[in-house]
């Protein structure tokens, strides 16, 4: 059977989050305080190099906010500090493995607290855990990537304790930045639905479709979906979730992003 076959009458939504960064220089904005009561949104690139060390990455097309260093914890496991301006309960936390972890099969979850995320690696194929602790584990995660990402909610209050401070960007080096609040953020997602073997925007009074102007199939059998005009910005993150189906036939997602495209 073809492999698309396996996936045909299959739903997967596509969540995105997209950081618009606005012109200007930290100093701007350095001394101005962000109202109360709203959503903080944070979101990493973390690459592995070649000896399966982790790595925040930060671009112009995929900035990194909200996260200050990495570490691994005694049983393996990979953390994510955040920086002081983000120590607010999350609302939501999530990590999306990059397409190399997926094509060997590892899985990741996300667990967390207001000070740090916490990352565990699993190795599908042979039903165990991968500890980055190990020189001989670590192997599987070289030259690979994932991303992370949280919501999270700023108390209420009108003290001084209560307000959250932007430091500017760029804060914690190129395109590193410490915060990013919900009114420089756009959120968007879809549903993809393969009816057959083309994919398409699946739409409807239940399934809301948004910043999504196409989908299509790469060359190499990728599905790339292109976002709306409106909804090509720097992305601070992006997750794929497999429905059931695709879930109960053991396929996994990995997905990388650029400004205009998903893949």
């Amino acid at each position: 059977m073809p492999r698309r076959g396996l996936i045909a009458s299959v739903l997967s939504a596509l969540l995105l989050a997209v950081l618009l960064v606005p012109s200007g220089n930290a100093a701007a904005i350095d001394d101005e305080f962000v109202p109360v009561d709203r959503y903080v949104v944070g979101g990493c690139r973390i690459a592995f190099d070649a000896a399966g060390t982790a790595s925040p990455v930060g671009s112009a097309g995929r900035p990194c906010v909200g996260v200050s260093s990495l570490g691994v914890d005694s049983r393996g496991d990979l953390i994510v500090r955040m920086t002081p301006q983000a120590p607010y309960p999350s609302l939501r936390i999530m990590v999306q493995a990059g397409p190399v972890l997926s094509a060997r099969g590892i899985d990741t979850s996300a667990t967390g607290n207001g000070k740090h995320v916490t990352v565990r690696f699993y190795d599908a194929r042979d039903k165990s855990r991968i500890s980055l602790r190990s020189t001989t584990q670590r192997r599987r995660v070289v030259g690979a990537d994932l991303v992370i990402g949280w919501v999270k909610v700023t108390p209420s209050g009108t003290t001084a304790a209560s307000l959250l401070k932007d430091p500017g960007y760029d804060a914690l080096g190129p395109y590193r930045d410490r915060t990013a609040t919900s009114e420089t953020t756009i959120a968007g997602g879809c549903v993809i639905r393969f009816d057959s073997e083309t994919p398409r925007v699946h739409a409807n009074s239940s399934h809301r479709c948004i910043g999504v102007s196409s989908v299509r199939l790469s060359s190499t059998g990728d599905l790339q979906v292109v976002s709306s005009t409106e909804q090509r910005g720097a992305v601070v993150n992006a997750q794929a979730d497999p429905d059931e189906t695709l879930a109960t036939r053991g396929l996994v997602t990995g997905v990388s992003a650029t400004p205009s495209v998903r893949r």
